[in-house]
């Protein structure tokens, strides 16, 4: 299996901007309830786009096997939301 270094930076990353808005989303949840549902609006577009660039970045880093790569980044994203402390 071949792979190869796909390098992130924040120039038109979609996966940087995805995660900069999720920051900004969460920020505002503390304020009035118009900024909740700025943040809400946020988050989602966010998520939308994260959601997107995921299966697109992975096929590039691996571009044998798109799937296993994917499914490997679904699963070692699971484990860390569920181990990590809250």
């Amino acid at each position: 299996m071949r792979t190869r270094s796909i390098p992130v930076s924040a120039d038109g990353d979609p996966a940087v901007a995805a995660a900069t808005v999720h920051v900004g989303a969460s920020g505002l949840t503390g304020l009035a309830a118009g900024a909740l549902l700025a943040s809400a609006v946020l988050f989602g577009s966010a998520n939308t786009v994260g959601s997107a660039a995921l299966p697109i970045w992975t096929a590039g880093l691996v571009p044998d096997e798109p799937a296993a790569a994917f499914t490997t980044a679904l699963f070692v994203g699971s484990v860390g939301a569920t181990v990590t402390p809250r």
